[in-house]
């Protein structure tokens, strides 16, 4: 492969920009976590962090205890698909792809719980399920998805908040990362 490369010239509070078509050739969106290296040489390095494989992990494993615990469907998702899911129906819910309003919704770090009238909201048709309940897998600073609870019974504030600790949980051990 040829090394293509683009000067850009340092502003006055140390920031450069990363080439749209950079960003966009490599997939670097807004709010991607870029380790930044030197080399002995003097090189800097900037290198696009998976957190998709770590995310899919945690969310592995988040998921199964929710799902045991709170007896109910839960799913892990990056901001454009379902990465895990643990319950009854999660054949039908992983890699199902998330709607542009639920991926706004968890970049924004919204929350959301109601009935699931609406399922084309949720990218998810067919999933059989009457309510739902969104929050973000979020850090302080960083947002990395969201975990997502499907019900046929009403969703109570002690699941959501449950969810909610779930998220916060998964986001700080990324966010360690």
């Amino acid at each position: 492969m040829k090394n293509v490369g683009i000067v850009r010239r340092l502003d006055e509070l140390g920031r450069i920009v990363i080439p749209r078509e950079f960003r966009k050739t490599h997939r670097i969106n807004v709010g991607d976590p870029l380790e930044i290296m030197a080399t002995e040489s003097g090189n800097i390095i900037i290198t696009k962090v998976d957190t998709i494989s770590d995310l899919t992990t945690l969310c592995e494993t988040a998921c199964a205890s929710l799902a045991a615990e709170l007896s109910m469907t839960i799913a892990g998702a990056s901001f454009d698909k379902i990465l895990a899911a643990s319950g009854q129906g999660r054949s039908i819910l992983n890699d199902k792809e998330l709607s542009s309003a639920v991926s706004k919704m968890l970049k924004s770090r919204g929350f959301f719980s109601g009935a699931a009238d609406s399922e084309e909201i949720l990218g998810l048709v067919n999933a059989g399920f009457n309510f739902v309940c969104v929050v973000p897998i979020q850090s302080y600073d960083d947002c990395f998805g969201g975990l997502i609870a499907f019900s046929n019974k009403e969703i109570s504030g002690f699941d959501a908040a449950a969810l909610k600790l779930a998220g916060r949980l998964v986001g700080d051990t990324l966010a360690k990362y």
